[in-house]
């Protein structure tokens, strides 16, 4: 009867053991999302493709990325991090937005955004 009543012991402590040296990675579970660049403020040249870079992590809700020239959607991406790349805009103040979405396209919250200038 005491193997029994140690043995539960053992596996009472192994669990608490488990339980309290588990990391919990708080970081993991909240959805954020940056612009790596363009920087907020840059010129850039019309003849050149413009390419936004990013990171993300989407959280419980997210699943993807979405990108928008001035409110217009111009596109989307299924990776944590990357890069997309614009078409050549013409001359003019821009706003580009990335935001996260989840599997059905709905925004969640979670946006960045930068200004820039095509000349």
């Amino acid at each position: 009867m005491s193997n029994m009543f140690r043995l539960i012991a053992i596996v009472v402590f192994a669990g608490f053991i488990a339980s309290v040296a588990t990391p919990v990675f708080a970081d993991d579970s909240k959805a954020w999302l940056k612009i790596i660049s363009p920087k907020n403020g840059a010129v850039m040249s019309s003849k050149k493709d413009i390419i936004i870079e990013y990171e993300m992590n989407p959280g419980p809700k997210g699943d993807h990325v979405h990108f928008y020239v001035d409110g217009g959607n111009a596109g989307l991406m299924r990776k944590n991090k990357g890069s997309f790349n614009m078409t050549k805009l013409g001359p003019g103040e821009r706003e580009l937005t990335v935001k996260l979405v989840n599997k059905i396209h709905v925004p969640i919250g979670v946006e960045a955004s930068v200004k820039i200038t095509v000349k």
